[in-house]
């Protein structure tokens, strides 16, 4: 219900980052398409089959994994993107860590965890 408010800051020179491993969604596929239509850039971690709309992605990471399982598994999903990240952190450096240091004291000061 808030998405479509939220979807009003969004513009040019934005980021959008997207999660979308197996169907895609109708909020999912309204996301991409407006977020894009503003002018924001996305990067999106998908399966070896990702949809339609990611196509137009700036960057799009592909993962794909074979299981006995009849459940499906993220787990190259989450192994790529905690790649990603850590690279990003790497790179980035101090100002990063000191964000992340902000948000656990917000945290703690909102008692946001039990």
């Amino acid at each position: 219900e808030r998405l479509p408010n939220q979807l009003l800051e969004v513009s040019e020179g934005d980021l959008l980052v997207v999660f979308e491993p197996r169907r895609l969604t109708k909020a999912m596929r309204g996301l991409i398409v407006e977020a894009q239509a503003s002018g924001a850039r996305l990067v999106a971690f998908s399966d070896e089959s990702p949809p339609p709309p990611l196509a137009g992605a700036t960057v799009l990471f592909r993962t794909r994994i074979e299981s006995t399982s009849i459940f499906d598994s993220y787990i190259g999903l989450f192994v790529l993107c905690d790649s990603v990240l850590s690279l990003l952190v790497h790179r980035l450096g101090e100002p990063v860590r000191r964000r992340v240091d902000r948000l656990e004291a917000l945290n703690l000061d909102f008692e946001v965890w039990a």
